[in-house]
C-alpha cells in the first residue's frame, strides 16, 4: 500500500476544496503531521479552512483539528510536498517518485520481472522506461489500448501466503469505456500540463468524479502521468515534464546539405591485392617463416601502392611504411591462395603468383571487387552443413565484431574486422565498406 493506492474520485473532490485555501494555509497543513492540532491560526485563514471542510474546531480553545475525511489526503499531499510537477524532472527524481509512490510489487508487474525487488537496481531501470516519450507514445498508439493496459496494470502475482491482494492492487481499467477516459486524460494532460483537479473537472464536465477518478488512478498506476503538488501548493496531474516535453518537440528538420572540401572513392584493399599478386609474377624473398617478406620487398611494394589522402591516411592501420596495408594484402592473398611459397627455406624461398591468382587477374575488376564483396555476405541458409565454419562464416560473424575459435566454435572478443577479413584487421569497417562500394560504380586506379 502507498500514498496513491486510494479512492481517487474522494481525491479530487477534495482536491477541488483544496484549492480555495491560499498558498500559506496549505502550506501550514502540509507542515503539520497527521492529525495534529493547529494551534494559533489566524482569524482569517481559520474561517477558510472551516469553510472548505477541511479542519473543524479542536477540543480547546484556538485551535482546529483535521477532517477524518481528508486524513487520506492530507497523507498524500505531505507525500508528494517532495514532487513538484512544474519543477524541472530528472531520471533521478522520477527514481525517488517511483520508489516512494509504488510499491515493490507495482514496480515488479510494470518492469515484467518475476518477483519484486525492494533494492534500488530495478527502480532506475523503471524511471528509464516509463521516463521516456516511447512509453506514454506506446499507449496512445497502441491498436489495442485496452490489451496494453490489462498487461501493465495486472495485480501482482500470489506468490506466497502472505502475498495477499489488498486493497489498491485490483485493476483501475475495466472495459472500453475506462480506456477511452484515460486517453482522453492523457491527451489533455499532454496538451494543457499539469491541471488541478478543478481544472480537470472543468475540462472533463462530462466525467462523473468516480469515473474521472479511475482515470487518474490508471494513469499514475502505469506512470502515464505522476501526481505532485504546483508551485502554489496545488494538487496537481500531470504527464513528467521531460517526458511532455519530447512528445511535444517538433520533427526535426531534414539535414542542411553539404559539399565535403575533398573526396575520395577508391576500392584500394582490391588495389593493394592487386598490386601485391601482380608484382608476384616475379618471386617476392620470404623468410624463413615462409610469410614475412623481406624488408626491402617491402619498402619496395609499399612505395608503389596507391596513395590516399592525408585525411584518410591518418588512420593508423592506413599508413604507409611496413603498416597494415601490405600486411593485409598479403595475408589476403594467402589465404585466397593467390600466390603460393615457391623455392627452399634460407635459399630461394619467395612467393609467386599462383595459377588461381593469375585465372583471378584475368577477370574484370568489377568481378574482383565482386568476389571480395561477397566474402562479407552471409551464406544462404541450409547450405552450410560443416561441423567448423567456413571462411565465409569467420567473415560473416567478424563484420560483427567477434572472432571465432575454430576449434572449440566458440566466438571470442576479437577486434572491429579480424584477420580472416579482407579487410584491416584494425581499420573502421564502416570507412571501408563505404570506399569499397563506392569503388564498384567508379574507374579504379593504375593497379588495375
Amino acid at each position: 500500500m502507498t500514498a496513491l493506492d486510494l479512492d481517487w474520485g474522494q481525491a479530487l473532490e477534495w482536491g477541488v476544496r483544496w484549492e480555495r485555501l491560499e498558498a500559506p494555509e496549505r502550506a501550514r497543513v502540509i507542515e503539520a503531521k497527521p492529525r495534529q492540532a493547529l494551534r494559533d491560526v489566524p482569524r482569517a485563514e481559520a474561517e477558510r479552512l472551516l469553510a472548505a471542510g477541511i479542519a473543524r474546531p479542536g477540543g480547546t480553545a484556538n485551535t482546529l483539528e483535521l477532517a477524518p475525511d481528508f486524513h487520506e489526503l492530507h497523507k498524500l499531499l505531505r507525500a508528494l510536498s517532495r514532487t513538484l510537477i512544474d519543477g524541472p524532472g530528472s531520471a533521478m527524481s522520477l527514481a525517488t517518485y517511483l520508489r516512494e509512490a509504488l510499491s515493490a510489487e507495482r514496480r515488479s508487474v510494470l518492469l515484467a520481472t518475476r518477483r519484486p525487488s525492494y533494492g534500488g537496481d530495478l527502480v532506475g531501470m523503471l524511471a528509464e522506461r516509463v521516463g521516456s516519450a516511447a512509453h506514454v507514445r506506446g499507449f496512445l498508439s497502441a491498436p489495442d489500448r485496452l490489451a496494453w493496459m490489462r498487461q501493465r496494470d495486472a495485480p501482482p502475482p500470489l506468490q506466497s501466503w502472505s502475498h495477499v491482494r489488498m486493497p489498491g492492487n485490483e485493476p483501475s481499467v475495466r472495459d472500453e469505456e475506462d480506456v477511452h477516459d484515460l486517453s482522453r486524460l492523457v491527451e489533455i494532460l499532454i496538451e494543457v500540463g499539469g491541471m488541478t483537479p478543478g481544472a480537470l473537472a472543468q475540462r472533463l464536465p462530462d466525467l462523473q468524479p468516480d469515473r474521472l477518478g479511475r482515470a487518474v488512478r490508471a494513469a499514475l498506476r502505469c506512470v502515464l502521468a505522476v501526481a505532485g503538488l504546483d508551485r502554489e501548493l496545488r494538487l496537481a496531474i500531470a504527464v513528467w515534464p521531460s517526458v511532455r516535453e519530447r512528445l511535444l518537440r517538433a520533427p526535426a528538420g531534414p539535414p542542411a546539405e553539404a559539399q565535403p572540401a575533398e573526396d575520395f572513392c577508391l576500392a584500394w584493399r582490391l588495389e593493394d591485392l592487386t598490386q601485391l599478386v601482380v608484382r608476384a609474377a616475379e618471386p617476392l624473398r620470404v623468410k624463413a617463416d615462409g610469410r614475412a617478406l623481406f624488408a626491402a620487398a617491402e619498402k619496395s611494394l609499399e612505395s608503389e601502392l596507391a596513395p590516399l589522402p592525408e585525411w584518410l591516411a591518418e588512420d593508423r592501420s592506413l599508413r604507409a611504411g611496413r603498416g597494415p596495408r601490405l600486411a593485409v594484402a598479403l595475408a589476403r592473398a594467402q589465404d585466397l591462395h593467390l600466390i603460393e611459397r615457391r623455392g627452399r627455406s634460407g635459399r630461394d624461398l619467395g612467393l609467386v603468383t599462383s595459377r588461381a591468382g593469375w585465372s583471378w587477374l584475368e577477370q574484370a575488376p568489377d568481378d574482383r571487387l565482386r568476389g571480395l564483396l561477397d566474402l562479407q555476405r552471409a551464406a544462404p541458409a541450409g547450405e552450410d552443413d560443416l561441423d567448423l565454419p567456413d571462411l565465409e562464416d569467420l567473415l560473416d560473424l567478424e563484420l560483427d565484431g567477434d572472432e571465432l575459435d575454430p576449434y572449440s566454435g566458440r566466438r571470442l572478443a576479437a577486434w572491429k574486422l579480424a584477420s580472416a577479413s579482407p579487410f584491416s584487421p584494425y581499420g573502421d569497417p564502416q570507412v571501408v565498406r563505404a570506399a569499397v562500394a563506392a569503388g564498384s560504380s567508379l574507374e579504379l586506379g593504375r593497379a588495375v
